[in-house]
């Protein structure tokens, strides 16, 4: 037997055992630990762990979901349409941040109105003290001069 006789034997070998064992394009993908956390980082777990995503929480619950994130890669849904069946699930609880729409715009935007409030009150407080005490300034400035052409006044008085 030549070479090539053998290579296509092999190759029509593994052509049968695709189409035989059932290999298709949409058997279960190949699931990495990086997919589930890259999802898991996004969400809490719920009735748990209330600083830690559900990416750091070592609780039961926690891996539970995780393994659902996992399945529901396995089956080929989106990451989206992942993080909205575990909303359906367990309710918008589960989210790490609020959506940012409705009120949960208030809270994403509420941060920066506190911060531009504190910073226009620091500018205005500083700008009125900065102002005040140039008008002291002025004031003593002003005394200091006074005061010196008095005591120039009676020295030329007590000389002249």
């Amino acid at each position: 037997m030549s070479m090539r006789t053998v290579w296509t034997a092999l190759v029509a070998v593994f052509v049968w055992m695709a189409v035989v064992g059932g290999v298709t394009a949409d058997a279960a993908q190949p699931v990495t630990r990086e997919q589930v956390l890259d999802i898991a980082k996004e969400l809490v777990t719920p009735g748990g762990c209330p600083s830690l995503t559900l990416a750091e929480c070592t609780l039961p619950t926690a891996f539970k979901i995780r393994e659902e994130i996992a399945e529901m890669l396995a089956q080929g849904m989106e990451k989206e349409e992942i993080i909205q069946a575990l909303v359906d699930k367990y309710g918008k609880g589960i989210l790490g941040a609020p959506e940012r729409k409705g009120w949960g715009l208030v809270v994403w935007s509420m941060p920066y109105v506190v911060m531009g409030t504190a910073a226009v009150a620091l500018a205005g407080w500083l700008f009125h003290r900065r102002r005040r005490s140039a008008a002291m300034a002025v004031n003593l400035k002003r005394a200091a001069d006074e005061e010196e052409e008095e005591t120039i006044q009676q020295m030329l008085k007590k000389y002249l």
